[in-house]
Protein backbone atom coordinates (compact mmCIF):
# COMPACT_ATOMS: atom_id res chain seq x y z
CA UNK A 1 0.00 0.00 0.00
CA UNK A 2 1.28 3.67 -0.95
CA UNK A 3 2.38 5.57 2.11
CA UNK A 4 1.09 9.32 1.55
CA UNK A 5 4.64 11.27 0.77
CA UNK A 6 5.22 14.35 3.71
CA UNK A 7 6.65 17.23 2.36
CA UNK A 8 10.28 17.67 3.95
CA UNK A 9 9.89 21.49 4.42
CA UNK A 10 6.50 20.95 6.43
CA UNK A 11 7.29 17.92 8.70
CA UNK A 12 9.12 18.36 11.71
CA UNK A 13 11.28 15.29 13.78
CA UNK A 14 8.92 14.43 16.59
CA UNK A 15 10.71 14.62 19.92
CA UNK A 16 12.93 11.41 20.95
CA UNK A 17 10.74 9.72 23.91
CA UNK A 18 12.25 8.38 26.96
CA UNK A 19 12.35 4.62 26.66
CA UNK A 20 12.20 2.57 29.81
CA UNK A 21 14.66 0.34 30.05
CA UNK A 22 14.68 -3.43 28.81
CA UNK A 23 15.07 -5.56 32.10
CA UNK A 24 11.45 -3.01 33.66
CA UNK A 25 9.13 -5.69 32.15
CA UNK A 26 6.43 -4.13 34.26
CA UNK A 27 6.45 -0.85 32.39
CA UNK A 28 6.67 -2.54 28.76
CA UNK A 29 3.40 -4.88 30.30
CA UNK A 30 1.74 -1.59 31.35
CA UNK A 31 2.49 -0.03 27.99
CA UNK A 32 1.24 -2.77 25.73
CA UNK A 33 -2.35 -3.04 27.66
CA UNK A 34 -2.71 0.37 27.62
CA UNK A 35 -2.03 0.71 23.49
CA UNK A 36 -3.86 -2.45 23.15
CA UNK A 37 -6.99 -1.07 25.09
CA UNK A 38 -6.84 2.15 23.14
CA UNK A 39 -6.00 0.84 19.52
CA UNK A 40 -8.63 -1.95 19.73
CA UNK A 41 -11.26 0.86 19.38
CA UNK A 42 -12.84 1.28 16.03
CA UNK A 43 -12.77 -0.29 12.63
CA UNK A 44 -9.61 -1.47 11.12
CA UNK A 45 -8.64 0.92 8.52
CA UNK A 46 -8.81 3.74 11.69
CA UNK A 47 -6.47 1.54 13.76
CA UNK A 48 -4.21 1.09 10.95
CA UNK A 49 -3.86 4.74 10.32
CA UNK A 50 -3.86 6.08 13.82
CA UNK A 51 -1.50 2.87 15.52
CA UNK A 52 2.08 5.10 15.32
CA UNK A 53 -0.16 8.40 16.53
CA UNK A 54 -1.63 6.81 19.77
CA UNK A 55 1.96 4.40 20.24
CA UNK A 56 3.67 8.21 20.48
CA UNK A 57 1.06 10.12 22.49
CA UNK A 58 0.67 7.51 24.55
CA UNK A 59 4.16 6.84 25.35
CA UNK A 60 5.10 10.56 25.30
CA UNK A 61 2.86 10.69 28.12
CA UNK A 62 3.69 8.33 29.81
CA UNK A 63 7.62 8.14 29.69
CA UNK A 64 8.37 12.07 28.82
CA UNK A 65 10.72 13.34 26.45
CA UNK A 66 14.70 13.52 25.98
CA UNK A 67 16.20 16.46 26.01
CA UNK A 68 16.81 18.20 22.56
CA UNK A 69 20.58 18.11 21.97
CA UNK A 70 22.53 21.07 21.49
CA UNK A 71 23.44 20.83 17.49
CA UNK A 72 26.88 21.33 16.53
CA UNK A 73 28.20 23.69 14.68
CA UNK A 74 30.30 22.95 11.51
CA UNK A 75 34.08 23.36 12.19
CA UNK A 76 35.52 26.92 10.95
CA UNK A 77 38.31 26.91 8.54
CA UNK A 78 41.59 27.59 10.36
CA UNK A 79 43.41 30.51 9.51
CA UNK A 80 45.26 29.20 6.40
CA UNK A 81 42.34 28.01 4.62
CA UNK A 82 40.07 30.78 5.31
CA UNK A 83 43.54 33.26 4.12
CA UNK A 84 43.53 30.79 0.69
CA UNK A 85 39.98 31.57 0.26
CA UNK A 86 40.80 35.32 0.31
CA UNK A 87 43.60 34.98 -1.77
CA UNK A 88 41.75 33.02 -4.66
CA UNK A 89 39.07 35.85 -4.49
CA UNK A 90 41.95 38.37 -4.76
CA UNK A 91 43.20 36.60 -8.12
CA UNK A 92 39.76 36.73 -9.66
CA UNK A 93 39.54 39.85 -8.74
CA UNK A 94 43.09 40.93 -10.36
CA UNK A 95 42.11 38.72 -13.68
CA UNK A 96 38.82 40.99 -13.97
CA UNK A 97 40.77 44.29 -13.43
CA UNK A 98 43.12 43.15 -16.13
CA UNK A 99 40.62 42.23 -18.76
CA UNK A 100 38.73 45.71 -18.04
CA UNK A 101 42.44 47.67 -17.76
CA UNK A 102 43.84 49.61 -20.07
CA UNK A 103 47.32 48.24 -21.82
CA UNK A 104 49.12 50.30 -19.81
CA UNK A 105 48.40 49.06 -16.16
CA UNK A 106 48.21 45.48 -17.59
CA UNK A 107 51.94 44.74 -16.74
CA UNK A 108 51.42 46.18 -12.76
CA UNK A 109 48.00 43.86 -12.22
CA UNK A 110 50.16 40.67 -14.10
CA UNK A 111 53.12 41.38 -11.54
CA UNK A 112 50.22 41.56 -8.49
CA UNK A 113 48.66 38.64 -9.65
CA UNK A 114 52.05 36.67 -9.99
CA UNK A 115 52.75 37.31 -6.73
CA UNK A 116 49.41 36.77 -5.27
CA UNK A 117 49.80 33.34 -6.70
CA UNK A 118 52.99 32.76 -5.18
CA UNK A 119 51.65 33.21 -1.51
CA UNK A 120 48.96 30.85 -2.72
CA UNK A 121 51.15 28.38 -4.04
CA UNK A 122 53.12 28.43 -1.00
CA UNK A 123 49.97 28.24 1.47
CA UNK A 124 48.47 25.59 -0.73
CA UNK A 125 51.34 23.28 -0.43
CA UNK A 126 51.77 24.37 3.33
CA UNK A 127 47.92 22.86 4.03
CA UNK A 128 48.68 19.92 1.99
CA UNK A 129 51.25 18.55 4.33
CA UNK A 130 49.36 19.32 6.91
CA UNK A 131 46.56 17.15 5.72
CA UNK A 132 49.09 14.48 4.97
CA UNK A 133 50.62 14.58 8.14
CA UNK A 134 47.30 14.10 9.58
CA UNK A 135 46.23 10.96 7.31
CA UNK A 136 49.58 9.23 8.03
CA UNK A 137 48.93 9.93 12.11
CA UNK A 138 45.57 8.39 11.21
CA UNK A 139 47.09 5.93 9.73
CA UNK A 140 49.36 5.12 12.17
CA UNK A 141 46.89 5.00 14.58
CA UNK A 142 44.86 2.28 12.98
CA UNK A 143 47.58 -0.07 12.17
CA UNK A 144 48.47 0.21 16.06
CA UNK A 145 45.24 -0.10 16.84
CA UNK A 146 44.14 -3.39 14.79
CA UNK A 147 47.38 -4.71 13.04
CA UNK A 148 44.71 -7.40 10.84
CA UNK A 149 41.89 -5.02 9.96
CA UNK A 150 44.29 -2.60 8.83
CA UNK A 151 46.40 -4.96 6.77
CA UNK A 152 42.65 -6.23 5.21
CA UNK A 153 41.59 -3.39 4.28
CA UNK A 154 44.29 -2.30 2.81
CA UNK A 155 44.60 -5.61 0.46
CA UNK A 156 40.95 -6.25 -0.35
CA UNK A 157 40.60 -3.05 -1.95
CA UNK A 158 38.41 -3.64 -5.82
CA UNK A 159 41.24 -4.04 -8.16
CA UNK A 160 40.73 -1.86 -11.38
CA UNK A 161 41.43 -2.26 -15.24
CA UNK A 162 41.47 -4.61 -18.02
CA UNK A 163 44.15 -7.40 -18.95
CA UNK A 164 45.61 -5.80 -22.26
CA UNK A 165 46.94 -9.22 -23.71
CA UNK A 166 44.87 -12.93 -23.77
CA UNK A 167 44.51 -15.10 -20.71
CA UNK A 168 45.87 -18.20 -22.53
CA UNK A 169 48.91 -16.14 -23.19
CA UNK A 170 49.19 -15.20 -19.32
CA UNK A 171 48.85 -18.86 -18.81
CA UNK A 172 51.45 -19.78 -21.06
CA UNK A 173 53.88 -17.36 -19.42
CA UNK A 174 53.69 -18.09 -16.24
CA UNK A 175 54.07 -21.90 -17.38
CA UNK A 176 56.96 -21.55 -18.98
CA UNK A 177 58.40 -19.49 -16.21
CA UNK A 178 57.68 -21.14 -13.02
CA UNK A 179 57.35 -25.11 -13.90
CA UNK A 180 60.11 -27.59 -14.26
CA UNK A 181 60.58 -28.56 -17.57
CA UNK A 182 62.65 -31.90 -16.49
CA UNK A 183 59.45 -32.84 -14.61
CA UNK A 184 57.56 -32.87 -17.20
CA UNK A 185 58.81 -35.62 -19.39
CA UNK A 186 57.76 -38.72 -19.28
Amino acid sequence: MDRPRQDPAKSQRKPMIKWPKAQDKKSWKLLDDIILEAAMQGPVNRKRQTLTTIVFSVTKARFGVEKAKAHREPPRPNRRQSRIENLIREVRQLKRRYRQSSPTKRPGLSQLTGTVRTQLKSLRKADNTSKKAQERTKKRLAFTANLYQFAGNLLDKERSGTLGIPVEEVERYLHETHSDPSREVV
